[in-house]
Formats: structure tokens, C-alpha cells, sequence
């Protein structure tokens, strides 16, 4: 399987995440890219496991350049895929730089496990939490190390902490709703998940 994507300043997740004042894609938000091509090809996303995702270079853009993205997906074995992400700085004015490896990873074909045991009382978790914090806060100390989220990029909800666990009742926010349903794994909601901790 091969697909290739370009990336631009203007996609809604580059311009709203920046870390150092730089536009940068959350590494997280591959989780929705390679199960989205996935699904394309007819798979059924219960029965995938992403694994060993591996990052080499920042996911950045810039103004006067977009990425081109060619994303190759191999079977390496039965039920075992590949996964090659190499980009290609594009300029305005037409020329491609050469290719260079931005992400390897794995995508494994699983039996799907089935839960049906006990389930979790979100309501009386909330009501044991010793203190909650708004996603907000987290985001203000985000920003105190330069990684900044916009309008996009920015869950709306509350984190609350009990003695033993940390519960997320997080949601897309305003921007990212209109959206949501082009995504599997939303990458603001996977993103804010991982900062709230």
C-alpha cells in the first residue's frame, strides 16, 4: 500500500500546535493517519495494532514550503505491515528536496479482545477525585515550556485525580468539532489526553 499527502502551513493541526515558535505536528497524531489508510484499504481497525512508532525528524512546516508526505506500507509477513513515512520538502516554486525518513512503524493484524467484565462508574470516579484541574491549566503550563496549542488543537474539559487514578472527561473543542467525524483517533483529543497527565 502506498499514499502519498501533502502538508501545509494552512492543515489545521500543523498551524495550531507549535513547539519553539515552530509549527509542528503532534507525534500522535500519526495514530489517525495510518489507521485512516488502513480503513481506506477495507480493514477493520479493531483487528490492527500499531506498534514500535518510531519518530526520526520533527513533522515541521514553514512558510514558502509544504511537506509532501509518501507514506509505503509492506507486508513484511503475514498479518505484519511496514510502515515507511518519508517527506520531501516542496517548495513554491515546484522543486522537491530529497526524501528523508520521518517515521517507521509497525501494524499487526490482532483478534480483537472483548471486555466484559467489570465497567467503570465515571460518575462516582468523579465524586471520588481528591482535586481536578481544567484542561486549561495544563495548557497555560504548556505554554510555560513553549509548547503551545491554538484553537484547533485545544480539548476542552477537566482532569480529576483520586488516590489510585487519573480520569479525563475531555471533548474536541469548538474548532475541531466541525471535523471530528473525518477522524478515528482525534488528534486533539489523543494530544490532549497525553498533556493532561
Amino acid at each position: 500500500m502506498r499514499e502519498q499527502l501533502l502538508l501545509d502551513m494552512e492543515h489545521p493541526v500543523l498551524k495550531n500546535h507549535k513547539a519553539y515558535g515552530q509549527e509542528l505536528l503532534p507525534g500522535l497524531a500519526y495514530i489517525d493517519m495510518l489507521y485512516q489508510i488502513f480503513r481506506e484499504r477495507g480493514f477493520n481497525f479493531k483487528e490492527l495494532e500499531l506498534r514500535n512508532l518510531s519518530i526520526y525528524y520533527p513533522m515541521t512546516v514553514e512558510c514558502g514550503y509544504s511537506i509532501l508526505l509518501d507514506i509505503r506500507c509492506t507486508e513484511a509477513k503475514t498479518d505484519l505491515w511496514s510502515i515507511d513515512i518519508y517527506g520531501s520538502k516542496k517548495k513554491d516554486d515546484g522543486s522537491i528536496s530529497e526524501k528523508k525518513l520521518y517515521v517507521h512503524a509497525e501494524m499487526h493484524r490482532i483478534i480483537p479482545k472483548t471486555y466484559d467484565g467489570e465497567k467503570i462508574d465515571f460518575c462516582e470516579l468523579k465524586a471520588q477525585s481528591v482535586k481536578h484541574w481544567s484542561l486549561e491549566e495544563v495548557y497555560g503550563k504548556c505554554r510555560l515550556q513553549e509548547l503551545v496549542h491554538y484553537g484547533y488543537m485545544k480539548a476542552d474539559g477537566t482532569v480529576y485525580a483520586t488516590e489510585q487514578d487519573i480520569l479525563m472527561d475531555i471533548s474536541a473543542g469548538q474548532e475541531a468539532s466541525v471535523d471530528a467525524d473525518d477522524a478515528m483517533f482525534h488528534p486533539v483529543l489523543i494530544d490532549g489526553s497525553a498533556v493532561a497527565q
